[in-house]
């Protein structure tokens, strides 16, 4: 990364409201104020259990999102965003690391999405979960 890193931030969650904690999030941010990778501790136990690295354009946009699953230092996946010139986006993901795109996501003129496999195969996504923390 040509950012250097600023800050180490981070999220906890008690997502049942039991007293006790699930979840941790350690992040760390460029400085620009980008999010360039996270630690996800899904059982709160300390320690992660899968990582996730950010890269971005001049413009601040996100243009890689690559994945560690299980923690272990090897890219499980990679997604690459793509714009065109009025700003919208598709994004190509490469489930295994293997350097093959498996599907594209993108939204058509209405405003619907769609998922495109390899075979040429369109789904339309009925509903779409936001993450806020992956959200720049």
């Amino acid at each position: 990364m040509e950012n250097e890193v600023k800050v180490l931030e981070g999220l906890i969650f008690d997502e049942n409201c039991d007293g006790s904690l699930d979840n941790i999030v350690d992040y760390s941010k460029d400085e620009l104020g980008n999010i360039i990778s996270a630690s996800l501790d899904f059982d709160g136990d300390g320690v992660a259990d899968s990582k996730v690295y950010f890269e971005y354009d001049e413009q601040g946009r996100i243009v890689q999102k690559s994945m560690d699953k299980d923690s272990d230092g090897k890219i499980d996946s990679v997604a690459y965003y793509k714009y065109d010139d009025a700003g919208n986006v598709s994004i190509h993901y490469d489930d295994n690391a293997d350097g093959k795109v498996d599907y594209i996501e993108t939204t058509d003129e209405n405003g619907e999405t769609y998922i495109k496999d390899v075979r040429d195969r369109k789904q339309k996504i009925m509903e779409t979960i936001k993450d806020v923390f992956f959200s720049k």
